[in-house]
């Protein structure tokens, strides 16, 4: 997996990751993190509140959207593919590299339930980005093919999880950028 040092997941790292409403991965300035967010939203414009559990749950305030969100610490791995797979690139050779992927309704996605309630206290996630992961069919009509997946360190075995794919042309809806932001 890696050799950073990994973070074991708390018992109320899980409740949030079952309970978000969302749920991003992101790898940015040399930081990786998984952010469990809890949105409401007052359609009527009256103030959301939530409840001491909920506070406790998701510690972060968010002032701009006015949701909630705990941010969830997990080590990283990043690669890509260029012409054609014909050569490769690391992390560690592109440094300013970031990446991003948001499951909006984590809350309906059953894939991502499936996966939160497979997670145990203790556990460590591993995010692996992959760019470029292209055909020749892509390649030809100026797109990429970027995917997100978490490997998760439990004592005994590791699981694996795809989490998301985008395909995409070269702009800032890309899920992994090589040069940053």
């Amino acid at each position: 997996m890696s050799n950073e040092s990994p973070y074991a997941l708390t018992a109320e790292d899980l409740r949030a990751l079952r309970t978000a409403t969302g749920v991003i991965f992101q790898y940015h300035g040399k930081e990786s993190k998984i952010r469990a967010v809890l949105d409401r939203h007052a359609f009527d414009g009256a103030p959301v509140i939530f409840t001491a559990a909920e506070q406790r749950t998701f510690l972060n305030a968010d002032r701009v959207a006015g949701g909630r969100e705990r941010e969830i610490p997990a080590t990283v791995a990043m690669m890509g593919y260029e012409y054609g797979g014909e050569r490769g690139w690391r992390l560690a050779e592109n440094p300013d590299a970031s990446a991003f992927h948001y499951i909006q309704t984590a809350q309906y996605s059953n894939t991502w339930q499936t996966i939160a309630r497979l997670l145990r206290a203790g556990d460590a996630i591993h995010i692996v980005w992959t760019a470029d992961n292209n055909n020749g069919y892509v390649t030809d009509a100026g797109l990429h093919v970027d995917r997100v997946e978490i490997a998760v360190a439990r004592a005994k075995q590791n699981l694996y999880f795809h989490i998301g794919t985008s395909v995409t042309a070269a702009n800032s809806a890309r899920m992994i950028k090589r040069q940053g932001v």
